[in-house]
């Protein structure tokens, strides 16, 4: 147990998701006045262990983790993890949090371990124990190219520690799939080095995903992305450049002008498939501002939102519709689709396509159909016809930017 002087901190292996995870903990409070960051030789060095300490509490508060009662929902536990990780966790931290079983302490829950580490070392009760493991989902590597490479898997009390605190942090919720039989995914907002716009990250992708006035099993970034995954048939990559987007919209319309690339720096969404007693790593996509740049920055009502507001207008419409009317909500929501692709691929290439000139003439139609407007109209007029205007006014931006190189 450390009281005073230095203290270092082990890192897990380089390419980890554990390595990433303690990059989100040590975002949490980035002060080369308290702590220097040695990537190089797998540690953070603390000046006072004091400092440690007062971060691992920031840490614990900002994932809602300031005690064991009604932690939110986290990162999955296997089976492998309760017998070869928790089980052999010291006795004063599984007595914080745990419930019991025959008579013995025991944790079931990431959040739960999370939480009574954090608990722990505020009280000055944990030893400092090697030899114990990562849990499964840490010892996942990030990227295919390093896949199955060997590394020590047994580390100390406070590499796990901040593992697990680090994963609460970067947990950005679970969605279903319809389209994959029912399978649930677990996502994971992971910065590539710890910096201090990792906590506007984490803000701006739960921003407008407190759906119904409670915390949702998923960040608006997440919900918005499966969504049209889901609904739209959009490909994964695009659908996050565009949830991404709409986020930034929502969040920077309160917080003011932030310049995104500051805080979007280096960040990644990892998406695990948590199936049997293993975690599968689906994929790493990095966020981009790309669509919010061209779509979302602007004055007044942007594209970015009329797109999204047309989306939750079809995606909350109910009621029995005749099938012809059907069928048109069927052609918006196709349209819609398309329309997605053809604005990021304009924005990849602003001054060698005309993308958008195809989602306006499949727009234009729809916009003067009266058989759609109970399901897309609202007090301020047809949004349809009023996304088209926007995109216009777009292109036209872009063009004059292309006109001046």
């Amino acid at each position: 147990m450390h009281v005073s002087g230095v203290f270092t901190l082990r890192l897990a292996p380089p390419y980890t998701l554990a390595r990433y995870m303690q990059y989100a903990f040590l975002s949490v409070d980035v002060d080369p006045d308290k702590w220097v960051f040695h990537p190089d030789r797998d540690m953070v060095e603390y000046k006072l262990y004091k400092y440690f300490v007062d971060h691992v509490a920031k840490a614990a508060s900002l994932s809602g983790l300031k005690d064991c009662q009604n932690v939110p929902l986290g990162p999955s536990l296997y089976k492998l993890d309760i017998r070869d990780v928790i089980s052999k966790l010291p006795s004063e931290l599984v007595s914080q949090c745990g419930g019991a079983t025959e008579g013995k302490p025991v944790i079931r829950n990431w959040n739960q371990a999370a939480a009574g580490y954090a608990l722990s070392v505020q009280a000055g009760e944990l030893q400092v124990d090697g030899g114990i493991k990562l849990p499964m989902l840490g010892v996942v590597t990030v990227f295919s190219s390093v896949r199955g490479m060997e590394y020590e898997k047994q580390v100390d009390i406070h590499t796990l520690g901040t593992t697990l605190l680090g994963g609460s942090l970067a947990f950005a919720g679970i969605q279903g799939s319809r389209r994959q039989g029912g399978e649930s995914y677990e996502y994971f907002l992971i910065p590539e080095q710890p910096y201090e716009g990792y906590l506007t990250l984490r803000a701006m992708a739960w921003v407008s995903g407190d759906r119904e006035g409670r915390r949702p099993v998923s960040s608006g970034l997440v919900w918005t992305m499966a969504q049209l995954v889901e609904e739209l048939n959009v490909s994964p990559d695009i659908a996050l450049a565009f949830a991404t987007a709409v986020s930034l919209a929502y969040y920077l319309r309160e917080a003011g002008r932030i310049d995104p690339s500051v805080f979007l720096y280096g960040s990644q969404l990892v998406t695990i498939a948590p199936g049997g007693n293993r975690p599968n790593m689906r994929s790493t996509t990095p966020l981009t501002p790309l669509l919010y740049q061209y779509y979302g920055a602007g004055r007044g009502e942007s594209s970015i939102l009329l797109v999204h507001r047309l989306v939750r207008s079809l995606l909350g419409a109910s009621g029995a519709r005749r099938q012809d009317v059907e069928n048109k909500i069927s052609s918006l929501r196709k349209t819609l689709g398309q329309c997605i692709h053809d604005m990021y691929m304009q924005a990849s290439y602003p001054c060698e396509s005309q993308h958008l000139h195809h989602c306006i003439r499949d727009l234009v139609p729809l916009a003067v159909d009266a058989d759609l407007s109970p399901i897309v109209s609202d007090e301020r007029g047809n949004m349809i016809e009023r996304l088209i205007g926007r995109l216009r006014a777009d292109y036209e931006q872009m063009q004059g930017g292309c006109r001046r190189l």
